[in-house]
């Protein structure tokens, strides 16, 4: 097929075809594993558009490149992340001293994002939330699938959703603090300074233990 002869030099790399459509893996000797194609038609626009903003973005890697299968666009390259173990793997620890800080970094992520009217509204599942294990560096993932909408000028409703996303991944990792506290949060500046405070505050580090 195609894709041994255009993409099998992506070793060590995954090819998504669009979330719930299924995957392709390309293992170290770079052979083909399984294939499921996609008949969305909208991705090559989608990709492209992330292709040329990736330029501007510097903490997430959205995508590599396309997949071509019989000279149509089936998904989107992605880098596979062997060194990383999943957000929730430190959610489990409760460590929150460690936890409060990958928030705000996650924060940051998101906000560069935003900069470039790429908007994550399923940021809030924290399994699409990777941490280095060498250098502890947070990686936004699944960002070519359905639950990631990219615009051309900013959307203040695309905001309020990401937005809101954050809130629910803020209360589902402090789950001891109140929601009232940062449900009315209107900026994800203001949910910054409200993660920074409870982290220095002595009254919140003890409803966290």
């Amino acid at each position: 097929m195609d894709i041994y002869r255009e993409y099998g030099y992506y070793k060590d790399k995954q090819v998504d075809f669009c979330g719930s459509n299924g995957s392709v893996y390309i293992n170290e000797f770079g052979t083909l594993d399984k294939i499921i194609e996609t008949s969305n038609t909208d991705l090559e626009e989608k990709y492209n558009k992330m292709l040329k903003r990736q330029k501007e973005i510097e903490k997430t890697t959205l995508l590599l490149g396309k997949l071509y299968i019989s000279n149509n666009c089936r998904g989107a390259v992605l880098p596979y992340f062997n060194n990383h173990d999943k957000f929730t793997k430190l959610l489990s620890s409760k460590n929150y001293e460690l936890i409060i800080p990958k928030l705000i970094e996650v924060i940051d992520c998101v906000d560069e994002l935003e900069n470039s009217f790429i908007y994550p509204e399923d940021v809030c599942n924290s399994s699409n939330i990777l941490i280095n294990r060498s250098t502890g560096k947070i990686e936004l993932i699944d960002l070519t699938d359905d639950g990631t909408d990219i615009r051309d000028m900013k959307r203040d409703y695309k905001y309020s959703a990401v937005l809101l996303s954050l809130s629910m991944l803020v209360a589902n990792s402090l789950p001891n603090i109140s929601t009232d506290r940062y449900f009315n949060i209107q900026t994800n500046e203001e949910l910054k300074e409200f993660l920074e405070f409870t982290q220095k505050d002595k009254v919140y580090k003890k409803v966290l233990k």
